[in-house]
């Protein structure tokens, strides 16, 4: 508990030194014996003198030194020289502290005989003494060691803070999976214990002292275990248990309220009790993971080889630094390898949540697609349809505006074909028998007529309708007209010679022409109709009513305005109802 002359300490004859390793803590030396032990040391409060004589090869002018982190106040003799120091020393201990918590290295002047003396003191640290090794050497050789310490503390440092920002990015981005934040926060941590432990890169970049660096190293522990629990149940919640979770969690935030409520004396000492909440959250992380890989789940065996190298580092870290074990600190290591897997993993779930989003939107955009195709034929169908009731106009009208606006038409030829004895002639017939007739001669008349360009209107019972120079108003609908009936008349013709050839009684047939003005439009509104209006529509009626049987039966006004192209034949007069007298004329074929 004293301190040694600098420039004159005691030699090993002198039998005032005892010999000890370093590291170690000198609460594991026994002042009874000469050589450490474990049990009953020198007291934590107090002061103690590290001496070492070098013997060096004359011809070395110039050595390096590289003094470790160290957590007790400590001056740095060389030669008698006083060559670094750390913190304030005090004869009476109080106030005894380190500022800062960093590495240093030292170039010395050399010589043959060199001695080495530590002055040491401490006041509040549980674990005073040198932590780790003080390293000697060539300049280029402490050089290079610095340089790669400095270089895989920032490497690391600098690896894990990217990847805590990428995964805050990311769940930025996509905020229902919350495994990156998780992993963001466990990577935020212990970047934070890195810049204050190993290198010390914290001392060279922020103003912060030996306090705080002490307590942001117990924080940064202590909390670790929340959000890597977290991340843990994240990816494999079926796993979890919930009140041990929870119990954890209340352990990581109590020790956590020591480090800031107590002083730094007293926290220190709690180390040693959480290295148990460290073991239980390590044996419950391997669980979670071993029935994870057990029941197939995705990634869980890289997760398991990951969680595997950092708890051996972790191991080895916590008895290393109870002295139980001679190694290093390898949890930077295991740190660096474990945060690696992880951030492969959660890229390989990124990845695969990508291509399912991939695959899910091709396979959505061939079902829009095969939709839209669908869609299409359908509106399609429902156009062919809608043409099939009304005219492409009126339909397209309707389709765009929902409704179609009345037109008049000052001249149009109006169609009537009606089949005579129908009633009489079908009663003998099986329906279905009479259907199938009927459909195939209203089926020839809307071939005629469409090929006609006239305008099939409707059909009533045995009655077909249909009108030239609709919907849009042409010159010649009276020739269209004339045309359609001379077909129709010559198929029907040929039909009831069919019939007759095969024995079976047929109707005959009457058609009837007149031409004039109409109204057009469409009515209805669940089930649309286009038709025409008018006193031309009923004359037309009219017409074929006093036709003759096998007959075209049209009126004067037609007939004056196709007598140059077609063979008509003047009938008598007629007294037509509401009408009175009226000229008919025999439609009998075309002759120009």
């Amino acid at each position: 508990n004293q301190w040694v002359d600098p420039a004159n300490p005691p030699s090993s004859e002198s039998g005032q030194i005892q010999i000890v390793p370093v590291p170690s803590h000198w609460t594991d030396y026994k002042p009874s014996q000469k050589t450490p032990g474990v049990d009953a040391g020198y007291p934590e409060r107090g002061k103690a003198s590290f001496w070492l004589f070098l013997r060096l090869d004359p011809n070395i002018e110039k050595i390096a030194l590289r003094l470790p982190a160290m957590d007790t106040a400590f001056v740095l003799f060389w030669n008698g020289n006083e060559v670094a120091r750390n913190g304030y020393l005090n004869v009476e201990l109080g106030g005894s502290r380190p500022v800062y918590y960093a590495p240093r290295t030292l170039r010395l002047n050399a010589r043959a005989e060199n001695t080495l003396v530590l002055h040491m003191a401490n006041d509040v640290y549980p674990r005073p003494g040198l932590r780790d090794t003080i390293l000697l050497g060539s300049e280029s050789l402490i050089a290079r060691i610095a340089e790669e310490n400095n270089f895989f503390a920032a490497f690391l440092v600098g690896a894990l803070a990217l990847m805590a920002l990428y995964h805050l990015g990311m769940y930025a981005m996509r905020r229902e999976d919350r495994s990156p934040l998780y992993f963001s926060l466990f990577c935020i941590l212990i970047v934070i214990r890195l810049m204050v432990t190993g290198e010390g890169q914290a001392f060279r970049f922020f103003p912060i002292n030996w306090h705080i660096s002490t307590a942001l190293e117990y924080l940064t522990y202590y909390l670790a275990p929340v959000p890597f629990l977290l991340f843990l149940h994240s990816l494999y919640p079926r796993e979890r248990i919930p009140y041990l979770s929870e119990g954890i969690y209340a352990l990581c935030a109590a020790f956590a309220i020591v480090v800031l409520a107590l002083p730094i004396g007293i926290y220190t000492r709690s180390l040693i009790f959480f290295q148990a909440v460290t073991a239980l959250t390590m044996i419950y992380g391997l669980g979670i993971i071993i029935v994870a890989v057990t029941r197939n789940r995705d990634t869980a065996r890289s997760f398991l080889v990951g969680i595997l190298f950092l708890a051996a580092t972790l191991i080895n870290d916590i008895l290393f630094s109870l002295r139980m074990i001679e190694s290093t600190f390898l949890v930077p290591f295991g740190v660096f390898l474990f945060f690696f897997s992880q951030a492969f993993l959660l890229s390989r779930r990124f990845a695969i949540a990508f291509r399912t989003a991939e695959t899910l939107t091709r396979e959505l955009d061939e079902k829009v697609q095969q939709r839209t195709l669908d869609l299409e034929k359908a509106r399609d169908r429902s156009d062919e349809l809608l043409r099939n009731i009304l005219p492409q106009a009126v339909a397209t009208e309707l389709r765009e505006k929902g409704q179609v606006q009345p037109q008049y038409h000052a001249m149009v030829t109006v169609l009537f074909v009606d089949f005579v004895d129908f009633t009489r002639i079908s009663e003998r017939w099986h329906p279905n028998e009479l259907v199938t007739e009927l459909h195939k001669c209203f089926s020839a008349f809307d071939e005629i007529t469409h090929r006609n360009q006239l305008e099939k209107l409707k059909t009533i019972g045995d009655s077909y309708m249909a009108a030239a120079g609709i919907p849009e108003s042409r010159p010649d609908h009276a020739y269209l007209a004339c045309e359609a009936a001379l077909e129709i008349a010559a198929w029907m013709q040929a039909y009831r010679s069919r019939m007759e050839l095969a024995h079976r009684q047929v109707w005959n047939f009457r058609i009837g022409l007149h031409s004039g003005p109409v109204t057009a439009g469409v009515i209805g509104t669940y089930k649309f109709a286009y038709d025409i209006w008018g006193d031309t529509v009923n004359t037309a009626s009219r017409m074929e009513r006093f036709s003759a049987p096998g007959q075209i039966n049209i009126s004067e006004k037609t007939y004056e305005l196709v007598l140059d192209h077609y063979a008509c034949e003047e009938r008598s007069s007629v007294d037509v109802p509401g009408k009175g007298m009226m000229k008919m004329y025999s439609l009998n074929r075309r002759t120009s």
